[in-house]
């Protein structure tokens, strides 16, 4: 917060703003492993599911959730996968986001 002083001496308090982004977030090519649990738990599916239909492993889809990098490619393919099931992917500059089908 910034303080200025008038000539009385009294501090007016006005707010900084949060972000230096747009107001609406944007979409991300590449997402989190903990953006990929929010969505997998929206959608109400198994690792096993989710491995199965992207066609890698159960441990794949473990480690990414827990904070393991992926290719580019798998990376893309997840985020594929959830899309195509209604989940909406967004980031801006303090958080990134999951948004769950209707």
């Amino acid at each position: 917060m910034t303080h200025q002083s008038d000539a009385a001496g009294s501090k007016e308090v006005r707010p900084l703003p949060l972000s230096s982004s747009p107001s609406r977030p944007s979409k991300i090519a590449r997402i989190t492993g903990v953006q990929a649990r929010m969505a997998r738990a929206a959608i109400g599916l198994s690792m096993d599911k989710v491995a199965a239909s992207i066609g890698c492993t159960k441990m794949t889809i473990s480690r990414f959730e827990n904070g393991g990098e992926l290719s580019g490619k798998t990376n893309s393919s997840i985020r594929n996968f959830y899309e195509s099931h209604g989940v909406q992917f967004s980031a801006d500059a303090y958080y990134h986001g999951v948004r769950s089908p209707k």
